[in-house]
């Protein structure tokens, strides 16, 4: 039986909200022949629920390094866009992922948690590391230019002000 058979719905719970976040890496990326998507092909594509989730994307991690996508491909990746002042929900969604994570025991090494900032002035890479390990040991923080991570926000969906 599946994996997500398996589960109870308690354990599940965590995961509806994230369930638009979520992208397998080795999907299409939204990109087209001609360049990203207008504007109006994205409001187009998310009305008629035809808009493809994701894209490549390269950013820093907590630790310094450069990351992309093809880092993370072959695993479940959970996306999470916030940002390390957030008082309330990005700290209760990150603990919900990893107690999620947790209950999944050995098979959670098929799932991936990233934190993308959306703040990236205030968060940098070493803010980032003291945030994410208050979490799970495998969440990754990523961050980057304030470009890097409205074209990654608006490849996975994320609108942000």
């Amino acid at each position: 039986m599946p994996l997500f058979f398996k589960m109870t719905r308690k354990a599940i719970a965590p995961w509806i909200g994230l369930s638009l976040a979520c992208a397998l890496l080795s999907a299409p990326t939204m990109a087209n022949e001609a360049g990203d998507p207008s504007p109006q092909e994205l409001i187009e594509g998310l009305i008629s629920g035809r808009a493809p989730v994701g894209g490549p994307f390269e950013l820093t991690d907590q630790t310094g390094h450069r990351r992309t996508d093809a880092d993370f491909r072959g695993k479940l990746v959970v996306l999470y866009f916030g940002y390390t002042y957030c008082p309330d929900v990005c700290p209760t969604e990150l603990q919900s992922i990893s107690l999620a994570l947790d209950k999944l025991g050995a098979e959670a090494e098929a799932v991936q948690p990233l934190f993308i900032t959306v703040d990236p002035e205030r968060d940098t890479p070493a803010r980032l590391a003291e945030f994410v390990t208050s979490f799970h040991p495998r969440l990754v923080g990523l961050t980057g230019s304030v470009a890097e991570i409205k074209k990654t926000a608006i490849a996975y969906r994320t609108f942000f002000a």
